[in-house]
Parts: C-alpha cells; structure tokens; sequence
C-alpha cells in the first residue's frame, strides 16, 4: 500500500468537484449522444464490427473499472482506418468517457487512466496517483502527454495530487483548450507501452 500523500483525496475542494461534475457531464454527455450515435452507426458501417472499444483501467483506491471508447484501430488503408487517426488525432474517441464522470468513476481533470494491467508497475510514489480519479485532461497531459517518457508524465501526476486547487483546474483547463485551437500544428505521439522504458529503471525505486 503506498504512503498517504500530504494532501489527500478527500480534501474539501475536490468533494464539492467531485459532486458537481457528473451533473455538467450529464449534460455534456446528453449533447453529445446524436453525434456519438452518429459517429458509432458510421464505423459500424464502414467495418461491420463493434464501434466501441473496451478496456479495463484503474480508477480511484486502484479499483478497476471498464473503460470505453470510440475504437479506431482499423486495417491499414481502409475508410475506417482513416475515420480512426481523424477521431483519434482530436481526441472524439474520448467522449464516451463523459459517462464515467456521470458515475463517478473518472473526473475531468486528474490522471490519465491506465491498463489495469500496468499497476504491479508503479513505483510506490507514481502509486500516489490513484488517490485521485482518473481524469479526461490533466497536467501531465498539457505538459506534453504521450510525447513525454512514462516518468515525467507519472512525475506530473505526482505535482497535481499535491498542488490541485481551483487555480491550477481553470489553468488546465485553459491550456487543454488551447491544445485543441493548436492541434493542426501539433504532431501526433502515440502511447508508449507503460514496460517499454518505465520497469526496468523505476519499479524497484
């Protein structure tokens, strides 16, 4: 069990954000439904198979929960292939997500939520980052998100657990908004498995 951060979860900031996000994600999710239904009748026609993608992540106190997604990983050069980097590249595959904020299983601002799989991984300090919900954004990610190695983004995680206030949520928020006017000019990184350069330097520290 790792060591209780000097700031913990459950400080009074966070129950009052805690509570309200899964009502503006409600509506949010609400807003968005014809368009995801719209998008998922599209994929499902260009492949014949599933438009969705599912994955078990750890959440909050390391408890597991179903992640999903729009998928887009399709075989090279098809129309679905191509409709995939599109709602990838802008992250529109991440709006199913809004649901598990509507019950309670991630927040919109908080560490990415990783393969349930990685947790034997973990350092015991990067183990810190499950005091808090997994989020849609987060420092970690406007700070370079998958361009960055696997310690510098769970070193960021590590700076929000102990910094999160109002001021530094509405400068995330601000800086994610910023990155989508920018995208076109932004390269796309793709994720790194968490073993590839994370294990063998920082697992046993």
């Amino acid at each position: 069990m790792w060591k209780k951060s000097t700031k913990p979860s459950w400080d009074s900031y966070l129950l009052i954000r805690y509570a309200i996000e899964p009502v503006i994600a409600l509506v949010l999710f609400l807003g968005f439904l014809p368009f995801l239904l719209t998008i998922s009748l599209v994929l499902w026609a260009l492949s014949k198979e599933s438009p969705f993608f599912f994955q078990l992540r750890t959440g909050k106190n390391e408890v597991p929960f179903l992640m999903w997604k729009l998928k887009t990983l399709y075989p090279n050069h098809s129309v679905a292939a191509r409709l995939g980097d599109f709602l990838r590249r802008y992250h529109i595959d991440e709006i199913p997500q809004l649901w598990h904020i509507v019950t309670g299983k991630m927040s919109f601002i908080g560490p990415r939520p990783l393969p349930h799989q990685y947790l034997p991984l973990y350092s015991p300090k990067h183990r810190q980052r499950f005091l808090l919900k997994p989020g849609l954004t987060g420092l970690s990610q406007i700070k370079g998100g998958n361009a960055l190695c696997w310690k510098h983004r769970l070193d960021w995680d590590i700076v929000y657990l102990k910094k999160h206030c109002l001021r530094l949520d509405l400068y995330i928020v601000c800086a994610t908004l910023y990155y989508f006017i920018q995208l076109p000019r932004h390269s796309y990184h793709h994720s790194q498995p968490l073993q590839a350069d994370y294990l063998h330097r920082f697992s046993s520290k």
